[in-house]
């Protein structure tokens, strides 16, 4: 198997950012790194030179706020990078960047507080750049046999001292990381540049890599049997053959995250002693191994990063995950604190980096199951809690244009959504119902139409639609009308849109639309024909739209109807009106 770019020459590791039209004329598209380089030197010369040549805050704030920018623009789809006239501009800006963020690295912590903040984003958006990639960074083992052949001996060198300066740069990026792991507290920006230079460092310090998974394993014994061998292989045996530690299994993701062997390796020794030395002083401290160990906030953030440096590194939708280094391992521990964690205090961290995670959908399935077998029925914080996360869960599917994978429990999943449906509790009624109206329109047809049968079923209907809770009644109302008739519908003809109502309920409808059809207009429909046309007002305000809501909902229920409800009996409902504006956002506060 190969992976890589195809080109005239084959398959490459990464396709090079260099533009020639076909006479070979080179263009002249490299005027953002001049920018940038001229940015850079000014910046130099205002923090070493005289006093009288430094740059006031406001300056400085202005010069960063350009640099950044220029940093943040890509001109190629792929990856985020410029594209460079030939192989001598881009060794050039490479030299530049890592100029730049060597010299972040060293004034961060000592200039004004006020600007601290602008050194450290400087330095998240060089680590981002595809400049620094292993595909431009590193040697290919195509590109060493034919260096000699495609490059001048000058150019050699270049290419080997801006590798040489690179490996300083991220040895000392990740010194600084691993300290700033230590501290409590931190900044924000801060914390950014730790979760970023850590998780890229995972990738490309192979030593820091076997230390980080090292620490991992020692607290991954726990068993998961929610796991039922989802993606063909076992979480319990994890550790005991150095390939799950630190190794590649498969040479296709080698060739993206081996940088050792096609990078570090082939730089001379005596270009890499100060690089050395700086790594050893960055693996010899214990205690960023005692927070990572501790599996807190910062390790949850430091995981998101990592996956959304994979997913961007590796750019296909189709990622052999199994097989990218050390993801079983992190897998595991993250299914562990999921299981070990009570739902109701899941941090925020966590969430975020569940969902991220499901950049592989096969996750879904355990990840549910997980948190629906911890979820006591009635203990309602922990059902809120439960149903925020699979909602959040599944609408990262659907945002990120992902289908519920085929493997997905969807008998174990309605089972619970049915035992909180009959519980009939004021909150988790109310909660589950709402959780109807935020993933009803991702889940697959067949599946929705059948949960839809049971939940429209006349005694289902009458029951949340008059139900003794305002919270219930107002949610149902709302999945009923905003989600179903409004969304669902939308695509419908007009004389199929009825299909939505209850069985048994049509006839009734047809009655109230029609009185010349057969049969007397039954008296239960011609009071909820009241409430329909009270929702279906949308020209008046949320607050006077829920209060006549709910004097509609009790009069039905109480069996109060004055003349003037009696005579608005008749009038045709369920006109098709505008969504209100309020209703997300009245769902959301109630959730």
């Amino acid at each position: 198997m190969k992976v890589g770019v195809l080109t005239k020459q084959g398959i490459i590791l990464t396709s090079k950012p260099i533009l020639e039209d076909a006479d070979g004329v080179i263009k002249d598209i490299d005027k953002p790194v001049k920018k940038i380089i001229a940015l850079k030197d000014k910046l130099i010369k205002s923090d070493t030179g005289r006093v009288k040549q430094r740059l006031t805050l406001y300056e400085k704030i202005q010069l960063f706020t350009e640099i950044g920018q220029l940093l943040q623009k890509s001109e190629k789809n792929s990856m985020m990078s410029f594209i460079y006239p030939n192989e001598q501009d881009l060794i050039d800006a490479q030299r530049h960047m890592i100029e730049l963020g060597l010299h972040c690295l060293e004034f961060a912590e000592f200039v004004d507080f006020d600007a601290r903040e602008y050194y450290y984003n400087t330095l998240c958006h060089i680590l981002k750049r595809s400049e620094l990639d292993l595909g431009q960074i590193g040697f290919s083992t195509a590109n060493q046999q034919n260096l000699q052949d495609r490059l001048s001996k000058d150019l050699v060198k270049k290419k080997f001292k801006v590798a040489a300066s690179y490996q300083k740069f991220q040895y000392k990026a990740m010194e600084m990381g691993v300290e700033k792991l230590n501290m409590k507290g931190v900044d924000v920006y801060k914390r950014n540049f730790v979760e970023i230079i850590i998780s890229i460092s995972y990738f490309r310090v192979p030593e820091f890599r076997e230390k980080f998974l090292g620490i991992i394993l020692e607290k991954s014994d726990g068993v998961i049997e929610e796991w039922r061998n989802t993606e063909g292989f076992v979480l319990e045996r994890l550790g005991h053959n150095t390939e799950d530690i630190a190794g590649f299994s498969s040479p296709a993701i080698m060739k993206m995250f081996d940088w050792a062997s096609y990078c570090y390796h082939q730089i001379p020794e005596n270009m890499q002693q100060d690089s050395m030395d700086i790594l050893q002083r960055a693996l010899a401290s214990d205690r960023w191994k005692l927070r990572i160990q501790k599996r807190g906030v910062a390790f949850f953030l430091i995981i998101k990063q990592w996956v959304l440096y994979v997913k961007n590194t590796l750019v296909s939708k189709n990622v052999s995950w199994k097989d990218v280094p050390g993801y079983k391992l992190i897998l595991k521990a993250m299914l562990l604190e999921l299981k070990e964690r009570d739902v109701a205090l899941y941090p925020e961290a966590l969430k975020e980096t569940t969902c991220a995670m499901l950049c592989n959908e096969k996750l879904l399935n355990v990840f549910t199951t997980i948190v629906f077998k911890k979820t006591h029925a009635y203990d309602a914080l922990a059902v809120s809690g439960a149903l925020e996360l699979v909602a959040a869960w599944l609408t990262t599917l659907y945002k990120n244009k992902q289908l519920i994978p085929p493997q997905f429990d969807y008998m174990f999943f309605f089972k619970a959504i049915s035992i909180l449906m009959d519980l009939d509790h004021g909150m988790s009624t109310a909660k589950v119902i709402w959780f109807l109206y935020k993933v009803l329109h991702v889940l697959p047809a067949a599946q929705r139409n059948g949960m839809l049968q049971q939940l429209l079923s006349p005694e289902k209907f009458y029951h949340y639609f008059f139900h003794w809770s305002y919270n219930v009644r107002m949610v149902f109302h709302y999945l009923y009308f905003f989600q179903l008739y409004q969304n669902l519908s939308g695509a419908l003809p007009a004389q199929e849109s009825v299909n939505l109502l209850p069985e048994g309920l049509n006839h009734s409808y047809t009655c109230l639309v029609d009185p010349h059809t057969t049969g007397k207009p039954d008296p239960q429909a011609q009071s909820l024909a009241i409430v329909l046309s009270d929702i279906q007002i949308s020209k008046i305000s949320d607050a006077t739209r829920t209060a006549q809501l709910s004097q509609s909902a009790d009069r039905y229920f109480f069996g109060i109807e004055g003349p003037k409800a009696k005579a608005e009996a008749f009038a045709p409902s369920l006109a098709k009106n505008s969504v209100p504006t309020g209703a997300d956002d009245k769902i959301d506060r109630l959730g």
